[in-house]
């Protein structure tokens, strides 16, 4: 459209602005966008001057982001969805926000978050009065929560308020909301997006990927964010293993000859996801994979029974980000300031006293070097990784979740290994089985840096089935 001269980058924009204006906090209210970006449509000007000039700037040429609010990005607050840091303005962009801007997208704005990434319900308490009790809806059941702790990135961009979302994966959070909320999601290979300028829950597990309504977004967005960054050392892993773009491996037959092992065990019970998971094996079963059956070897279940590392290493890892990125200004620099300031989600102070009480002693002991959570996710890695070897496996693949919830620990086993996982959705429940209409995510993990290769699996099932429904409650603007 912008080539034929029907569209511009400004109206692009202010499309998408006027979308959030009239959906996000009227109507069916989501609670999704916690701000936009004042120079959004000075900066769609700029590209559309660009592009008149040059063409493309990149691959993400007026792509309107939206940030869950954990990433830094110049020029607007990052609250990590907490009323405490309502006023912490960042220095520059996170390294992952800069290479957006690189690649020609806009940052739309910011999206709302479960506060401090601590859950899965995107309770919040930023822009709200305090003891105030907040939460992101899903664009398909407004009475539901849009999960999290992305969600509000997940409901935003499932009722089209972005083109392109981010949010931020400890143990879950951006899966569980791409499943509560039909979209591709992409939690990364930690090593592979920086995690510099991104307000962190624990560092051992944290990393940043996209959420987009469809793999080939998901892809080149994905492209948008890799490198190595010196502020985050273990990004130095991915030297050598990383392509010119990810869209290379978008190819519908990439499910021919490929083998795909699955645990039983990961199945569940739930009516629903067992018959979603057996309708998407025939699927690629007629695509040309081969399904194989896994038995789970001995300590299988130590992996998934990891816990996270959010209650020892929060308030570690938040000490360091406040040091390097926190303005002066902010009065709440600590955790006990925070619960002082009575500026955050109520419901949640035992958390916070929790968290505060871990001594420096107990956090060397958990995620040290010679840490018992450092140890078991080395050894984690190091299980999977051969048992995708001894079954000669392209992906293992599991649900992501259940109906609006989770799926016993499966979210973990990304987390726990470091490996990365794609989820994309593979159709709702039906009536007679648990809220008819509920989407469920079909995961696949696979080896470190084998990202392309899970998205190529995943962009075939999902242009074989187009499972993804848009939410009904938010049409096209006249």
């Amino acid at each position: 459209a912008m080539a034929a001269g029907s569209l511009s980058c400004v109206d692009l924009v202010q499309g998408y602005l006027d979308r959030i204006t009239a959906y996000d906090r009227q109507g069916p209210e989501l609670n999704s966008v916690i701000v936009v970006n004042p120079d959004a449509l000075s900066e769609a000007a700029n590209l559309d001057a660009a592009y008149a000039a040059g063409g493309l700037t990149g691959p993400l040429h007026c792509a309107p982001v939206l940030l869950k609010d954990n990433f830094d990005a110049a020029g607007l607050v990052t609250s990590a969805g907490a009323t405490a840091l309502d006023n912490a303005m960042p220095p520059d962009d996170a390294f992952s926000v800069a290479g957006i801007r690189a690649n020609g997208g806009i940052i739309l704005g910011k999206a709302n978050m479960d506060e401090f990434a601590f859950g899965f319900t995107s309770q919040f308490s930023a822009g709200s009065e305090p003891g105030d009790t907040v939460y992101v809806a899903s664009p398909y059941a407004t009475e539901k929560t849009a999960g999290g702790s992305s969600g509000g990135t997940g409901a935003a961009i499932a009722a089209n308020l972005g083109a392109i979302g981010f949010g931020t994966d400890t143990g879950g959070s951006i899966r569980v909301p791409s499943s509560y909320n039909q979209l591709v999601g992409v939690r990364p290979t930690v090593g592979l997006a920086s995690r510099d300028g991104i307000v962190p829950l624990a560092l051992s597990q944290d990393t940043g990927g996209p959420m987009a309504r469809s793999v080939l977004d998901a892809a080149v967005a994905l492209d948008a964010t890799v490198g190595v960054d010196e502020s985050d050392p273990i990004t130095a892993n991915q030297v050598g293993l990383t392509p010119e773009s990810y869209t290379e491996y978008l190819d519908p037959d990439a499910l021919q000859g490929a083998r795909i092992g699955y645990v039983p065990s990961m199945l569940g019970t739930n009516a629903a996801t067992v018959r979603l998971f057996q309708e998407a094996r025939a699927t690629m079963e007629g695509l040309g994979a081969t399904f194989v059956e896994v038995t789970a070897p001995e300590g299988f279940s130590a992996v998934l029974g990891e816990g996270s590392g959010s209650t020892n290493e929060f308030r570690h890892d938040l000490a360091d980000y406040v040091e390097s990125y926190l303005a002066p200004e902010v009065s709440a620099r600590t955790i006990p300031e925070i619960i002082e300031s009575g500026r955050f989600v109520t419901s949640r102070q035992r958390t916070y006293e929790t968290r505060a009480a871990v001594t420096e002693e107990t956090y060397e002991g958990w995620a040290g070097p010679e840490g018992t959570h450092t140890l078991q996710l080395a050894a984690g890695k190091e299980l999977v990784h051969a048992m995708l070897d001894e079954y000669d496996l392209d992906t293992l693949v599991y649900p992501s979740g259940n109906p609006y919830s989770t799926q016993s620990t499966n979210l973990r086993l990304s987390p726990n290994t470091g490996m990365p996982a794609v989820t994309v959705p593979m159709g709702q429940s039906i009536e007679g089985e648990s809220v008819p209409g509920a989407n469920v995510n079909l995961e696949f993990l696979g080896r470190d840096f084998t990202e392309g290769t899970l998205l190529g699996l995943t962009y075939a099932f999902e242009q074989a089935t187009h499972h993804r429904t848009t939410p009904a409650l938010y049409p096209a603007l006249d």
